[in-house]
């Protein structure tokens, strides 16, 4: 169990002292414009895909009401 956990830190260790750190890319200014970017470039792509592929959002409501109505009950009199 030690050399598994010895291991791990190895990893931790060499990822950490390879990648920059996040101050080491990103100061205040500059993260809130990447995240302003991030989200615009998000709402867009979520945009074109649901025109693209017709994705509609429905209710549940409408779903419960959509079932009800294509459901037959049939009362036993008809059946005889």
């Amino acid at each position: 169990m030690k050399k598994k956990r010895s291991v791990a830190t190895e990893l931790v260790q060499r990822a950490s002292s390879v990648l920059p750190a996040f101050t080491d890319i990103f100061d205040e200014e500059t993260f809130y414009i990447f995240f302003t970017c991030l989200v615009i470039l998000s709402f867009i792509i979520a945009f074109s895909i649901a025109w693209y592929f017709d994705v509609t959002i429905k209710d549940a409501d409408d779903l419960k009401s959509s079932n009800k109505k294509s459901k037959r009950h049939y009362s036993t009199n008809r059946l005889k």
